[in-house]
């Protein structure tokens, strides 16, 4: 060959430039510490042998030491690369291979201090790279043997080409059949340099093999965690539905189970409108009979006519209570809505000497579940008439409808001996009640519909030191669509 040594050490340090260069930019999807310190390792070795092939044409100081300082930079960074592969604390391993490279240094340093023979240097320069290329195969072999990785096995047949070259070179300057000088040419010279050349070849494509393996390991497991996700956004889609319904239905219950208490009411409030209209209706034949009398006549119709248009009220009311609605959000006037509870509860809390009084804004709209805010304003009124029926004084109960800001206010309040301290912060909770024979689900029902209607119940105190409880919902109107 016509080459000079010198020329093939260049030309070994441009190869071993380029090769981590390739890495670094194949690796672009997934480059993380493991790949910066490959490339590291890589250009560490490179510049290496740059210096030592500019021997002679650079100072000595930069030939003789800071080539090997390189050399023991480039090995340990790329062992050390390799063994984040199976474990990211490293810390101690770091440590031992500075050292190990220091120690590397330090003797070259002294063996040329003290002009020891290059056949000495090269053997201490070859010993070295001898135990970190056999340090190179045991990691490799443990990547491959741990994690199955193709990317492993390539690089330990890079470690074995590699100990190839370095043991051909070793032998043909230790026998003499090779040149024992660093640029004397000779057999052993390009046997070793291309088992070297291919050894790095085979160590670069098993790292990038290994950093595309676990790429694709990566992007299955991100694929399995999306396929978990959407799997649990579909149950928890079911479990909400199941709420829905379950609300809708303990709803239209707790409706059923009050039907009966308020009927009874509601019949005697009705009997008493119907009563009249027969009394008008007799005087008025009578005082057609007797006398024709047209301004009594007059006045005992529209008697009849209030009377029944009180009738009507009522059973309209009732209606509409107790009509089962769809459970898609609608534009509600809330205000119509509790001035119907409030009519339809305002009979029987009459029968229990009950003071119930009221006072609604008009036209309050809100989005909502018309049965679902029935559900709610009856079971805080209801629970307010429990509250007052063993007072021996005055029963209180006060409801107010307003808006503050862009939100709508119901506040339910009662002067009766008020909720316990030691239930104040389980109120909400399901199957926490404070009546001897109660279930325990009204107020843990009402959150639920307040919590769907991105709205809040709160237990408050009035300001005469009277129990509140109070809803808050977002207005609904064209002008806070948006």
């Amino acid at each position: 060959m016509n080459i000079d040594i010198a020329s093939l050490y260049l030309i070994l340090a441009l190869f071993f430039f380029l090769l981590p260069v390739a890495v670094f930019f194949a690796t672009s999807e997934f480059r993380d510490r493991q790949v910066y310190w490959w490339c590291v390792g890589g250009l560490g070795t490179s510049l290496g042998f740059m210096f030592v092939g500019l021997r002679g044409v650079v100072p000595d100081i930069v030939s003789f030491y800071l080539a090997h300082v390189f050399f023991a930079i480039g090995f340990s960074f790329r062992s050390l690369s390799l063994r984040l592969e199976m474990s990211i604390n490293i810390h101690r391993t770091a440590l031992i291979y500075a050292a190990i490279g220091s120690i590397y240094v330090i003797v070259f340093s002294l063996l040329v201090y003290t002009n020891a023979s290059e056949f000495y240097r090269l053997n201490w320069v070859h010993g070295y790279l001898v135990l970190m290329s056999l340090d190179l195969l045991w990691i490799s072999q443990s990547i491959y043997h741990e994690l199955k990785n193709k990317g492993g096995k390539l690089i330990a047949w890079m470690a074995i080409f590699i100990l190839i070259g370095l043991l051909v070179r070793m032998v043909g300057y230790t026998t003499e059949l090779g040149g024992v000088g660093v640029f004397e040419k000779g057999t052993d010279q390009y046997i070793g340099i291309f088992f070297i050349m291919i050894g790095y070849v085979l160590g670069n494509f098993g790292f990038i093999q290994l950093r595309l393996e676990k790429l694709w390991e990566y992007k299955k497991a991100v694929d399995v965690q999306l396929a978990d996700t959407r799997s649990k956004n579909l149950t928890l889609e079911e479990i909400l539905e199941e709420k829905n319904e379950l609300m809708r239905t303990l709803s239209l219950s707790a409706k059923a189970n009050s039907m009966g208490t308020m009927l009874g009411a509601i019949a005697h409030e009705i009997n008493q409108p119907l009563g009249a209209i027969r009394i008008n209706a007799e005087m008025l034949l009578a005082l057609i009979r007797k006398s024709g009398d047209r301004e009594g006549f007059q006045e005992a119709l529209e008697h009849i006519l209030q009377d029944n248009e009180r009738a009507a009220v009522v059973v309209s009311s009732l209606r509409k209570f107790f009509i089962k609605g769809s459970s898609e959000f609608v534009s509600v006037d809330l205000s119509e809505l509790i001035g119907d509870v409030y009519r339809i509860l305002l009979p029987e809390a009459r029968l229990h000497g009950v003071n119930l009084r009221a006072e609604i804004e008009p036209a309050l709209m809100v989005k909502a579940d018309l049965n679902q805010l029935q559900m709610v304003a009856l079971n805080l009124i209801n629970n307010a008439m429990d509250a007052v029926e063993g007072l021996a004084g005055e029963k209180n109960i006060s409801i107010r409808l307003y808006q503050q800001d862009k939100r709508v206010i119901l506040e339910v309040s009662d002067n009766g001996p008020g909720v316990p301290s030691d239930r104040v912060a389980t109120i909400f909770e399901l199957f926490n009640t404070t009546k001897e024979f109660g279930m325990g689900m009204g107020l843990w029902l009402s959150r639920a519909i307040m919590d769907s209607h991105e709205g809040t119940i709160s237990l408050l105190k009035g300001p005469a030191n009277e129990t509140l409880f109070q809803v808050s919902l977002p207005i609904y109107s064209l002008a806070y669509q948006n």
